[in-house]
């Protein structure tokens, strides 16, 4: 990866001008913010957000996205795939047709609720038992979705879970935990240092500006 800002890693695999572009898409990049995500009760406080919403309306990025992503595991050697498992979320839905598309993989899509949480219903696609499965996310602010709720889904349904890949990743413990565990398996085109805290730790509340919270939906 190579250093964008002082906030922001890309893939050697991008151009300035295509990370200049994608940037400037307004809703994608929020340098300062104060926003709860996921959008409920139990939440973290986000000093900064990083989105993949907006691509949705844009083909040759995601295009791109895709590309890049494909890129990645033919060169990382991953084992045969038999299905993509994503959430249906605007921008995952579009890269994971495209990827699929490419590597010849069918897909399969998670509900995806509002707030931000994943739901329990496959939307679209099937897991089998036996299934070696490709998961896909977004943006991993947490390295959660990607480390936890979508792979113990591909388990409860006896599919097994070969790689991991998302749009964009953040930069905490559970991140970096991935990357030491799976190595060249678990797949970013982007980093970006997102401030994360719990309502309790977090500066902003902390130092008055309460208030200022609010829903991570709101910056759309």
């Amino acid at each position: 990866m190579w250093r964008y800002n002082e906030y922001i890693q890309v893939s050697t695999w991008y151009s300035s001008k295509d990370i200049d572009t994608l940037l400037s898409i307004p809703g994608v990049f929020f340098k300062e913010c104060h926003v709860q995500y996921p959008a409920d009760e139990n939440r973290s406080h986000l000093l900064r957000f990083f989105s993949i919403e907006p691509l949705a309306q844009y083909h040759e990025l995601t295009t791109l996205i895709a590309g890049i992503t494909r890129e990645w595991y033919i060169r990382a050697n991953i084992n045969y795939c038999d299905v993509i498992f994503a959430p249906v979320q605007p921008g995952v839905i579009e890269i994971v047709e495209i990827l699929a598309q490419k590597l010849d993989i069918p897909y399969a899509l998670l509900e995806y609720l509002p707030t931000g949480r994943f739901g329990n219903t496959l939307v679209k696609g099937d897991i089998q038992p036996g299934d070696r499965v490709l998961v896909f996310n977004g943006v991993t602010q947490q390295g959660n979705c990607v480390g936890k709720r979508l792979p113990e889904f591909v388990t409860q349904r006896g599919g097994e879970v070969s790689a991991r890949a998302v749009f964009a990743k953040g930069t905490t413990r559970n991140v970096k935990a991935l990357e030491e565990r799976y190595g060249s398996r678990f797949f970013s085109s982007i980093q970006v240092d997102i401030p994360i805290y719990s309502a309790e730790k977090c500066p902003k509340c902390c130092s008055g500006e309460k208030a200022s919270l609010r829903p991570w939906t709101d910056l759309f």
